[in-house]
């Protein structure tokens, strides 16, 4: 675990104001909002519409169900992070909150990479 002065190291990397960390933050924030809004939108749509083919349908249900999760877990959790240099959260609960945004963010980029792939690879897909 790291302790105070790796945690100050980590707070300077960030070389920001923190006048400009909270604005980058509540950015953040916001964009997760619309973000969220945004593909819950796109998924009602998708379910009343009937003029688009059902497999392309499911591609874009499927790429809306990811980018919500990006705005409802991965987002805020950055704003979080970005936040931790003006507030200075406990340093193990920085820990786990950077793990957690570590591994969703593999685990999304990769659903989204590879239902963008198999579009590519099956074009009726």
């Amino acid at each position: 675990m790291a302790n105070s002065a790796e945690g100050d190291d980590y707070r300077k990397t960030l070389n920001l104001s923190p006048t400009l960390i909270v604005f980058f933050s509540a950015l953040n924030i916001f964009l997760s909002i619309t973000a969220s809004v945004g593909n819950a939108l796109t998924i009602i749509a998708l379910r009343k519409v009937s003029s688009v083919h059902p497999p392309t349908k499911l591609l874009f249900r499927c790429l809306a169900v990811t980018d919500l999760c990006v705005g409802l877990t991965s987002q805020p959790l950055f704003a979080t992070i970005m936040l931790n240099a003006v507030t200075k959260m406990n340093l193990d609960i920085l820990f786990y909150v950077l793990e957690v945004n570590t591994a969703l963010s593999f685990v999304l980029c990769g659903v989204s990479t590879q239902q963008k792939k198999l579009s590519k690879h099956y074009p009726k897909y």
